[in-house]
């Protein structure tokens, strides 16, 4: 949805993985049972920072390692790399006209700092979209050549498979998350949505989605495929996502979800990505039946396992253990975020915001999602842009042009040691991730009059996930989650989370991206 407008230190025992997976039943039979989940499912995060990470060299990849992440997502402008003109041998990364230059440094500044890269192809150069172009038609969005499309795909899969270097001599690192285009359900990224009345995108999008993963496959078949991740609401020029989903994968729009008839090729990707902004808090649901806010994410949970059983899904991650996702087919939020007050005067209140990032993460676990990238690291100036949704605050809100001053926000806390405490009839459940999902034993502390006091303690999974169920008579106040980290790929210390009320507050209605540059405050 952004840019429409614009180790393990020594692992568990296993008498502690026993607790780690009593805890974790307890809660699950506290809050209704999710989809399964095993000791080595991860809950990864990430960060996506277009502006920071194209523009500000290896800092900003720094600074979002900082925040927990072990994920970057990474712009690939199509457009950019391959220039005004087709190349002579477009499958060949070494082609005269391709330019990778600005691709290698991101690609090798997330990996020294400990970030996994994640390629997002998009935007067609113009020789690459099918003519006629209608006028007032946003460029890169037309029609992208299928065949163009695969070949440009092969030719960057082959770029970034391990064996190649920079111009400088750097050796360039694998990549093997490959996402292809960004909110394929329409425009302001793909067009046309309809001809003749008829909806035209989703299937159009499958064939694109199969020509470049058979050849992002073909290259390594290691090399896992990130559908373009979905936008969240629908309007005219939009397809609502879950309508997009069906139509793409030939399933019917309402459950019991079922594959209809005549259907074309099957869908061949590893991992389908959603961007579930929300006008409200981490269980807030949309407005509309077919549109998908984070309270809606069960019903996306629903319509991909339908997909699977019903065989319309074809990927290598159903037959062997694929990293992150185990032996599924993926689901991850590709993008989210919410704007913090301040600096955004229609943002969510910081503290409020902290809390819900660590309710989003939680909530999203339990339907089986491996991955969470929030949308950008540091805010954008409020008066050129509605983007205030970074873990960093500016030095001002008018005054972004040194990363080295901005300012952590209590998001970022959350965002890095996310933690969660819910009351229960005969007790407390607990539930969070220890930064960068590192194994080991986390204490649980409650707030007293005379200080923080241990209440228990969990052992982590091997993703460092922990849960626990506490019996108490505690009914009220703050818990907290401590946990010392060792593993030298990170700074090592005490970490400690942000304090979580027992005491919910309401949902409330917020806008999405408040407001700021063209959206008046």
């Amino acid at each position: 949805m952004a840019g429409a407008t614009a180790r393990p230190r020594g692992g568990p025992t296993a008498r502690g993985r026993r607790i780690a997976l009593c805890g974790l039943a307890a809660l699950t039979l506290a809050v209704g049972a999710p989809p399964p989940v095993s000791a080595a499912t991860p809950l990864w995060t990430g960060i996506m920072e277009p502006p920071a990470f194209s523009r500000s060299g290896s800092v900003s990849f720094e600074r979002a390692s900082l925040t927990g992440a072990t994920l970057a997502r990474i712009w690939l402008f199509w457009d950019e790399v391959a220039g005004s003109e087709p190349p002579p041998d477009p499958t060949n990364w070494s082609s005269a006209s391709y330019d990778w230059s600005s691709i290698d440094k991101q690609v090798v500044n997330a990996t020294n700092a400990g970030l996994t890269p994640i390629l997002d192809i998009r935007s067609a150069p113009g020789w690459a979209e099918t003519a006629p172009i209608p006028a007032g038609v946003r460029a890169g969005t037309w029609k992208p050549s299928l065949t163009a499309l695969g070949d440009f795909a092969q030719a960057a899969a082959t770029r970034y498979d391990g064996t190649h270097a920079a111009a400088d001599g750097t050796p360039l690192p694998p990549v093997r998350f490959w996402q292809v285009w960004n909110e394929p359900n329409g425009s302001p990224f793909l067009t046309p949505v309809s001809v003749n009345g008829a909806l035209f995108s989703p299937r159009y999008y499958l064939r694109m989605l199969n020509a470049a993963s058979a050849r992002i496959h073909l290259v390594e078949s290691g090399n896992l495929v990130v559908t373009g991740s979905v936008s969240p609401f629908h309007h005219p020029n939009v397809v609502a996502p879950l309508i997009f989903m069906a139509n793409m994968l030939c399933m019917s729009q309402t459950a019991p979800y079922h594959k209809l008839s005549r259907c074309p090729a099957k869908a061949h990707f590893d991992i389908w990505a959603q961007n579930p902004y929300t006008t409200g808090g981490p269980t807030h649901g949309a407005y509309f039946p077919y549109d998908v806010s984070l309270g809606d994410m069960g019903k996306v949970r629903r319509l991909l396992d339908a997909a699977v059983k019903a065989g319309r899904i074809a990927s290598g991650c159903l037959a062997i253990r694929c990293p992150g996702i185990g032996r599924h087919v993926g689901l991850w939020i590709a993008e989210f975020s919410w704007d913090s007050r301040p600096p955004d005067p229609k943002g969510v209140p910081a503290d409020l915001e902290a809390r819900w990032v660590a309710e989003a993460l939680y909530h999203v676990y339990r339907l089986g999602v491996t991955a969470f990238i929030w949308h950008r690291l540091r805010d954008d100036p409020l008066t050129t842009s509605p983007y205030q949704s970074g873990l960093y605050a500016c030095a001002s809100a008018t005054d972004c042009s040194v990363i080295a001053n901005d300012r952590p926000k209590p998001a970022l806390q959350a965002f890095r040691f996310p933690f969660v405490a819910f009351r229960r009839p005969v007790g407390v459940s607990v539930w969070g991730r220890t930064p960068w999902g590192e194994p080991g034993l986390v204490a649980v502390e409650r707030r007293t009059a005379s200080g923080w006091r241990r209440l228990g303690t969990a052992w982590t999974t091997r993703a460092g996930i922990f849960s626990a169920f506490f019996r108490t008579a505690l009914r009220a106040g703050e818990l907290r989650a401590r946990y010392t980290a060792g593993d030298p790929a990170h700074p090592v210390g005490t970490y400690t989370s942000l304090r979580f009320s027992l005491t919910t507050p309401p949902d409330r209605s917020v806008a999405v991206f408040g407001c700021g540059g063209p959206i008046a405050c």
